[in-house]
């Protein structure tokens, strides 16, 4: 029976290498009517649909609050 020589190779420590992260580039705003990108364009109006409905949303419940500060006043008068 026959063994076979088998060589291990080490590498050096790369422990030693820094990389410095990379850069972020700046959030660009790209408005519907000026991009031409499919993707973004989507996107753009589901956000402004979505910011519609919160502020729908905030004024409807602006006055329910409204209402219900006014039905308290009345109870505490009475």
């Amino acid at each position: 029976m026959q063994q076979s020589a088998s060589s291990v190779t080490t590498l050096p420590s790369q422990a030693s290498v820094t990389t410095t992260p990379p850069q972020k580039k700046p959030i660009t705003r790209c408005a519907q009517d000026t991009c031409n990108d499919r993707a973004v364009k989507i996107i753009v109006h589901v956000c402004e649909g979505l910011i519609k409905c919160k502020q729908e949303s905030i004024s409807k419940l602006s006055d329910k609050l409204q209402s219900e500060r006014i039905q308290s006043s009345k109870i505490i008068k009475v």
